[in-house]
């Protein structure tokens, strides 16, 4: 009799139907109940030298650090509420370690609150360094002598 296995990975359409890519898999014993894990397994992408596991052990530790500390919130409450936003700690705690219960739709759009809440900061951050670089650039520009 063969064994058992309980695999997952990125499920793709390759040249001869699905593909399972970079799978993992744990071996399931029949006689023991093996317990369903507490979080989804997020799935990164990769560059060499760093696969899925590492990341997942990176994260883990990330998220360990976060336990004793918590991120800095920066936004403002009133632009949290204005537009929606979950709490930093929270969306990342989210989207590393998604529940059984997630919203695996909502997620694998880029449209949940915790990605969303992710995408404002990170575009803001980028348009409040162009406006510091252009600021920069029209300093220069009246030091100038003639």
């Amino acid at each position: 009799m063969g064994s058992r296995l309980r695999c997952f990975g990125e499920i793709r359409t390759g040249a001869s139907g699905l593909e399972m890519y970079h799978p993992e898999y744990r071996k399931v014993d029949d006689s023991v109940l093996t317990p369903v894990e507490e979080a989804l397994t997020p799935i990164y992408p990769t560059t060499e030298g760093l696969n899925q596991a590492r990341f997942r052990a990176l994260t883990e530790n990330a998220l360990l650090a976060l336990e004793s500390g918590t991120l800095n919130e920066l936004l403002p409450e009133d632009i949290l509420h204005r537009w929606r936003l979950p709490p930093l700690n929270e969306s990342v705690r989210y989207l590393h370690r998604p529940p059984v219960d997630a919203d695996t739709e909502s997620l694998a759009e880029g449209t949940h609150p915790a990605q969303r809440r992710l995408a404002f900061e990170e575009l803001l951050a980028h348009h409040l360094s162009l406006q510091k670089l252009r600021q920069k650039t029209r300093e220069k520009g009246r030091h100038k002598c003639p």
